[in-house]
């Protein structure tokens, strides 16, 4: 039975009005309000239940088995999360590599000397190979950004040419500072005996 939520005293339904009202406080509320009220009360209560009975139920797993669960679930959380997970990777990379730091080393040095003769050949051939990529990059790129690109060497060309006559007008108007002005004012040393 439906309880008011002011006094807690049983509350009576009011069919044609769709109210509930509170015979001690005479209030009247909502039938939506108060049934959404109960179900959350009885939903809650019965959370509570199922979370007891599951606590009895449940058994005591041993630590073998519990480490077995946590890779299980470990790995299953890797494939639905895998960004995260290769950097949770770098880090533990990271940490390993500072661990193990000298013998990481004398690998690399190993490997280093196993390959140097495939190192060699590779790049003496890189110079020739990047510039082949770049130029067919910029080959790519060009006719992806055709007009954008006259546009941007258009304006090259006016700033450049605006340049050169900025220059050319400072060589035909020699630049002359005001020397008469100068000459006619007096230096400060010959006013100093009117200061005093």
């Amino acid at each position: 039975m439906p309880r008011c939520p002011n006094c807690s005293y049983l509350l009576v339904l009011l069919e044609q009005r769709m109210k509930y009202k509170c015979a001690k406080c005479s209030r009247l509320w909502k039938q939506k309000f108060i049934e959404d009220k109960e179900f959350r009360e009885w939903n809650r209560k019965q959370r509570n239940i199922d979370r007891e009975s599951l606590q009895q139920r449940k058994p005591r797993l041993s630590e073998a088995e519990k480490k077995k669960r946590a890779m299980a679930s470990a790995r299953k959380w890797r494939l639905e999360n895998p960004e995260k997970a290769r950097q949770i990777g770098r880090l533990s990379s990271k940490r390993r590599y500072w661990r193990h730091h000298e013998q990481e080393l004398e690998r690399r040095k190993l490997w280093r000397e196993r390959s140097k003769e495939k190192d060699k050949a590779y790049y003496m051939q890189w110079p020739s190979m990047s510039k082949e990529k770049r130029k067919l990059y910029l080959e790519k790129y060009r006719k992806l950004n055709a007009e954008p690109e006259k546009l941007k060497h258009r304006l090259g060309y006016w700033r450049n040419k605006q340049k050169s006559l900025a220059l050319q007008m400072l060589r035909n108007e020699p630049y002359s500072l005001s020397e008469q002005d100068l000459r006619e004012v007096l230096p400060t040393y010959l006013l100093a005996h009117l200061l005093s």
